[in-house]
């Protein structure tokens, strides 16, 4: 059966602005980051080592350093575009703390002063070992 209800207007409350805030959240406190080790220092240098020395060879094969496919398709075409022009690698800086590392090194292409650039790498630990996670070159003006 159908049933007629009276109409009725909607009844509007005026709500206290303070009441209709939501609550400021608090960020959680960042988990502490773990120093590495002497030992991850030592292997995450070595895997730098590994790399410029890949990077700066016209001939040799992709080491075994890759924690994707993506950064050993960035090293092997940076490799291959390294041929042309010889690249010199300074000393390089380290940023390692935890799981992740990180290493920047200036380079310079070419026999005659070709235009420097920064190689950027990022390293993952994973299984006892550090991977190269991602890898970039930026030629500077």
């Amino acid at each position: 059966p159908n049933v007629d209800l009276p109409a009725q207007a909607p009844q509007l409350v005026a709500l206290d602005e303070a009441a209709t805030r939501l609550p400021e959240t608090v960020a959680a406190p960042p988990l502490p980051v773990r120093p590495a080790t002497l030992e991850q220092v030592q292997l995450a240098q070595r895997r730098g080592r590994e790399l410029t020395r890949f990077l700066a060879s016209a001939t040799q094969r992709a080491p075994p350093i890759w924690r994707n496919a993506a950064a050993q398709d960035a090293a092997t075409s940076l490799q291959q575009r390294l041929q042309d022009e010889p690249a010199q690698f300074a000393e390089p800086a380290w940023r390692i703390a935890g799981e992740r590392a990180r290493m920047t090194t200036a380079l310079q292409q070419g026999d005659k002063g070709g235009p420097p650039a920064t190689l950027q790498v990022e390293l993952a630990w994973h299984d006892g070992m550090w991977l190269i996670d991602r890898i970039a070159m930026e030629e500077l003006p």
